[in-house]
């Protein structure tokens, strides 16, 4: 490339000679003593005929260069200001990038530190391109002819490949995810897992992870169920789904189960344990009521919606147990329930109520008196479900802190 540099009344005129056509043309104008330069950029349809740089005494060469901006830059300003209106483009030695809107039209001020930072990264992505086409050919010849290229570089090139990816990890990117790029991510996770030399680590702190963020879902479904005061359908559906709040040792549950040889008596679920023994789980709403708002003598009693629940899971014991094979041979059947299973001396867990109808210490004793004097019926509060669940994620937390 050719250049000529002429002095007009103390202004250094820098010009571009096209070897061919031996034709000058203005690139710059420089002002060093007050500091301003224009340029003229060299892009034929570029949106303005001029860049103004003021607070430079000579040319930024690590942003311009050959009367164009390093890494492309100047493409992609056209291309993003070209529909703006702009009037005037400025780059700021000293100060802050700024758009002000005029009469005229757009006036833009760029500060220059943001210019050098994007010219930065895309001269850093151009760099990185090339070397990852190399690395590609590395890998590709190797594979194609192994006995005449080198393992060590399509290792090196792989191992390259895994850093980039890491580098272009950003969370910022998940809300933007289609389900299908969702599942390969999920997809390439399971691979991760399946080929790790220490996959079994590996997983448990996977699985410590997805626990805890899972735990969290549930929680927060359930603050919300309580809030809201769900329906009895809906609690059903939420806690067959997240049987471990219950009880961990219960794997699997059958809803709405039939307890009387004719008519219409229906536990909310069933849930059969580890070792193959059905209980059954009533579900009552958080406002059901739990004590008479007035002691007797001294001693708070259940309120009658309280009576009439725990009279209600008794007699489900009652008719399961007394059904028992027959049971078992129905939802076998009917249900098609796959694992064997048996009713021996059921128990029952009913949900209902809150904590938050204790008005004094009285009324919590009291409750756990009463609540220990069922023998085969374990009452669970709302908020007692609630501490279940932190619980299980206090305990997934304390195993992630021990395994590090």
């Amino acid at each position: 490339m050719a250049w000529d540099t002429k002095i007009e009344d103390g202004i250094e005129k820098v010009y571009f000679i096209d070897e061919e056509t031996k034709k000058e043309t203005i690139v710059f104008d420089i002002d060093s003593k007050n500091e301003l330069i224009k340029f003229y950029p060299r892009e034929e349809k570029f949106f303005l005929k001029e860049i103004v740089l003021s607070g430079f005494k000579e040319v930024p060469e690590n942003v311009i260069v050959y009367g164009t901006f390093k890494g492309g830059l100047l493409y992609f300003l056209n291309d993003r200001f070209s529909d703006k209106k702009v009037f005037h483009f400025e780059i700021l030695r000293d100060g802050k990038s700024l758009i002000t809107n005029t009469k005229n039209g757009l006036k833009v001020l760029l500060a220059y530190d943001d210019v050098l930072s994007m010219v930065q990264k895309l001269t850093s992505i151009s760099y990185e391109a090339k070397i990852e086409r190399g690395e590609e050919v590395d890998l590709s010849l190797y594979n194609t002819f192994p006995k005449y290229f080198k393992k060590s570089n399509a290792e090196k090139s792989s191992r390259n490949k895994a850093r980039r990816l890491l580098r272009n990890l950003d969370i910022s990117t998940i809300p933007q995810l289609k389900n299908q790029e969702a599942q390969k991510i999920v997809d390439y996770f399971i691979e991760l897992i399946e080929k790790r030399s220490n996959k079994q680590s590996f997983f448990n702190l996977a699985k410590l992870k997805l626990d805890e963020v899972s735990i969290e879902n549930v929680i927060l479904k359930l603050k919300d169920y309580i809030e809201n005061n769900a329906k009895e359908s809906e609690w059903t559906t939420f806690l067959i789904e997240n049987l471990f709040v219950i009880d961990s040792k219960y794997i699997y549950a059958v809803p709405e189960i039939n307890l009387t040889l004719g008519g219409n008596r229906r536990v909310d679920f069933g849930l059969i344990d580890s070792d193959g023994y059905l209980d059954i789980f009533e579900i009552k709403r958080p406002n059901t009521k739990i004590f008479e708002t007035q002691p007797d003598h001294g001693n708070y009693f259940w309120h009658e919606q309280a009576v009439q629940a725990i009279v209600q899971a008794e007699k489900y014991l009652y008719s399961a147990t007394r059904k028992g094979s027959q049971l078992v041979e129905d939802l076998q059947r009917e249900r098609g329930v796959e694992l064997p299973f048996k009713v021996i001396r059921p128990r029952a867990f009913l949900l209902m109520g809150s904590s938050s109808q204790f008005k004094n210490v009285n009324m919590v004793d009291d409750f756990q008196v009463l609540r220990r004097s069922q023998k085969n019926i374990e009452i669970i509060l709302y908020d007692d479900l609630l501490k279940r669940i932190q619980n299980q994620k206090g305990k997934v937390f304390l195993s992630s802190q021990e395994s590090s």
